[in-house]
């Protein structure tokens, strides 16, 4: 006779075999897409294959983003041809990419992202999602969004900032609780500003990853005086080497590009043209954001699922002027035609993505429910049991704040009116998988779950040849 505790497991057995399947189809799905992929169609392939042609050591205007993801092809540069006299040769003229190295690089990006899928997966979820069946939701969730596979198809910092970030928080919710060992917080230092060197945006989850280490020393400091194992004097000089060295590490790490750049170009984070951004000024002048950010005109994008009837040059049309419109049309789908298929700007994949952006609607709304619920209960545990190193809230500030980031840079230095091709599910695509982990938190009901995982295997469904480096009907 079979118990509950071994049909249970048995349940639990077909749910890992069945996310392990999946697994195993996008690991397929990127290494085709990288295959397939035109590497000189990819998102800025000009300027990514310049930065690739001296391993991200070439310093001008445009290179604001670090060396570091640029270094695993440092073995194929002569470095040499871009310093003298130990000096950098600051860049000024047009572009002279390298696509070989490009190549390279988004061959990189498929151990990249499919390693945060499998960190989140079988690494973070497990520790914070509150059961099995959120476990299965989010899982599935993260292997739906074909955003994944299309930022795999780009040379991009962020891929390795989504990475990084991944690996950082997983070892840092991974040691949380474990007998204090100085050498892991050292370690979480040098991830800490390794992730911070990635990208601006970075910023966030460096910050938050190093408060975290900071907290943890402070915590074992304190616990070590009341077990009487130190005095309070050896103790806060202990503390005090210890925090001196991690923020140190971090600080060195994250910050020496900018301060290197600064002072060779002299610039910090201006990385536009001068001559590009003067199309947009005029537009700039009385723009309407409530407008900007408070718009979604979803009748429009099952219409034309892209920016193809609003130009790509500065204008005041409505739809190019709406934030969240553009977000959910390159979140969903493919809204600046990159990927829809052989010929770039070229929409090939009409009715998948008409189907998905219907299907994922509710799914959608569903989801922002549960990061808003899911961030509350988050910080009203943390208040109740008083303990503020809690993987749900961290989790849940990670997502906040990298969002907000985001959205407020849309609005300023980011705002491209009427092209507004910032907005890219590539610049956020660290970030989602905080916010569906902050969303896995929250206890369900059977009947949610159900309605919940159908939605989801549908999404999955027809998100599938969406996220293919292949022409579609």
């Amino acid at each position: 006779m079979v118990t509950v505790c071994e049909e249970r497991r048995a349940v639990t057995a077909r749910v890992r075999r069945f996310i392990a399947a999946l697994v195993v189809l996008k690991a397929l799905v990127l290494v085709f897409n990288v295959a397939t992929f035109p590497t000189k169609r990819q998102h800025d392939a000009r300027h990514h294959g310049w930065r690739a042609r001296s391993a991200g050591l070439e310093v001008g205007k445009m290179a604001y983003n670090s060396p570091l993801y640029y270094l695993p092809v440092l073995p194929w540069v002569d470095v040499s041809r871009f310093y003298e006299d130990g000096k950098p040769k600051v860049h000024s003229g047009p572009y002279a990419p390298d696509f070989e190295l490009l190549e390279r690089l988004q061959w990189l990006n498929v151990v990249y992202v499919l390693g945060a899928l499998l960190v989140w997966i079988y690494g973070i979820l497990p520790m914070v999602a509150s059961s099995e069946r959120a476990w299965l939701l989010a899982a599935l969730l993260l292997l739906a969004l074909p955003g994944f596979p299309k930022i795999a198809m780009s040379a991009h910092p962020d891929v390795l900032l989504l990475f990084l970030s991944s690996l950082t928080f997983f070892l840092t919710f991974r040691w949380l609780d474990r007998t204090p060992r100085f050498g892991r917080n050292l370690v979480l230092a040098v991830l800490a500003g390794l992730t911070g060197a990635t990208r601006p945006f970075a910023i966030v989850p460096m910050l938050l990853s190093w408060s975290l280490n900071v907290g943890m020393l402070v915590r074992d400091a304190i616990a070590q005086v009341r077990l009487g194992a130190a005095t309070k004097m050896a103790s806060a000089s202990c503390l005090l080497v210890k925090l001196s060295v991690v923020t140190v590490i971090v600080a060195v790490l994250s910050g020496s590009w900018w301060l290197f750049r600064y002072v060779h170009t002299g610039e910090v984070l201006n990385a536009y043209k001068d001559y590009y951004m003067e199309r947009f000024e005029p537009l700039k002048e009385d723009y309407d954001y409530v407008h900007y950010y408070s718009t979604f005109y979803f009748g429009k994008l099952l219409d034309v699922p892209s920016r193809a009837d609003v130009s790509s040059k500065p204008n005041r049309q409505p739809k190019g002027n709406s934030f969240w419109t553009q977000l959910y049309s390159d979140f969903w789908g493919d809204h600046f035609l990159y990927y829809s298929g052989h010929k770039k700007g070229v929409e090939s994949k009409l009715w998948p993505k008409r189907m998905l952006f219907v299907l994922a609607l509710p799914l959608s709304l569903l989801l922002w429910f549960g990061i808003l619920a899911g961030t509350v209960r988050a910080f009203a545990d943390a208040m109740r049991r008083r303990v503020l190193l809690h993987p749900s809230l961290y989790m849940a500030a990670t997502f906040w704040g990298g969002f907000i980031i985001f959205m407020a840079w849309q609005g300023t230095a980011g705002l491209l009116p009427g092209k507004n091709s910032t907005i890219k599910f590539l610049y956020i695509a660290w970030a989602v998988p905080f916010g569906i982990g902050t969303a896995a938190s929250l206890q369900m009901g059977s009947r949610l779950f159900w309605v919940l995982f159908g939605l989801e295997l549908a999404v999955a469904i027809v998100a599938l040849p969406v996220s293919m480096s292949w022409p579609w009907p």
